[in-house]
Parts: C-alpha cells; structure tokens; sequence
C-alpha cells in the first residue's frame, strides 16, 4: 500500500465501498435540501430597440434618469448602460441653488436655522445646503448645534 493510503488508513482496515445508482435526475427526497423561499424572482425586462431609442431621445431632451427608469420600468443603472452603448454622455449635475440664495441660505445659517430647515425653504434637501455651503467655504456645524447655540447664544 501506497504512503498516502497509509495515512488515510493507518489500521490497513478493508474501507467499505458505496455506490450509489441514480434513476433519475434529481437526487432522491430525503437528501434534496429544503429552497428557502428568497420572494419572487427578478423579472427581467428587455427593452426593444424602438423603447432604447425613445429613451435615448428622451434623455437628451432633458429627461432624468430617475425619470426614465420609472418609466421603461427598470434600473436607472440600465439606463445608464443604455445611454453609454449609444454614445450618450451623461449631463452633470446642474446646481440647484443660485449663488444669490446660497447668500440667503448663509444669512439663514448665521441666523441658527438648520440645514435641513433651510433645504425646506429652498424646496432641497440639507445635504444639497451642505454641499452648497462647502463648495463656497461656509463652515458646517457640528451635529447637535444647540449646545453650540447655548455657548455661542
């Protein structure tokens, strides 16, 4: 007997051999395991090429990709792909604030609003009023400014 045999079977014990004979394609009840139900699977959904192609128009005359995956039904990330396969570049990002309502935005600041107070009046998110307020060197409180306002205050 060879070394490695040796090793697997120190005693030189005779090792039962097992064969198994399957007559169909599954593998008999009692060892399939149980599928756990994971919810329905994803439906794929190709778009044809008269929907790419609206799409495509429809991207550059000014149509989000939010908007669009909303309305073919799928991810905005095939959007993108779809914009990419046919040359599209995508449009960055436009400012939502003009440079006189980040002014009014900093008056509102200096004033003790909160961002996301500010982000209401201006119809944005907060994140948008930090962002902004980045971009042009207005330093952000820290979180939890009250007892910033009743040291400062």
């Amino acid at each position: 007997m060879g070394q490695i045999a040796q090793l697997s079977n120190p005693a030189n014990k005779p090792v039962p051999s097992v064969s198994v004979v399957r007559r169909s394609g599954t593998a008999p009840e009692s060892i399939q395991p149980e599928r756990q139900s994971l919810g329905p699977r994803q439906r794929q959904i190709r778009l044809k090429p008269e929907q790419i192609a609206e799409l495509c128009e429809l991207y550059r005359t000014g149509s989000s990709l939010v908007q669009l995956s909303g309305l073919f039904n799928v991810h905005r990330h095939t959007v993108t792909a779809h914009l990419k396969r046919n040359g599209i570049e995508r449009r960055v990002n436009k400012r939502q604030l003009t440079d006189e309502q980040v002014e009014a935005a900093r008056a509102m600041y200096t004033a003790w609003h909160s961002l996301a107070e500010i982000g209401n009046h201006f119809k944005v998110d907060g994140s948008t009023i930090a962002q902004e307020f980045r971009r042009v060197g207005v330093p952000i409180r820290p979180q939890g400014a009250n007892y910033n306002r009743r040291k400062l205050g």
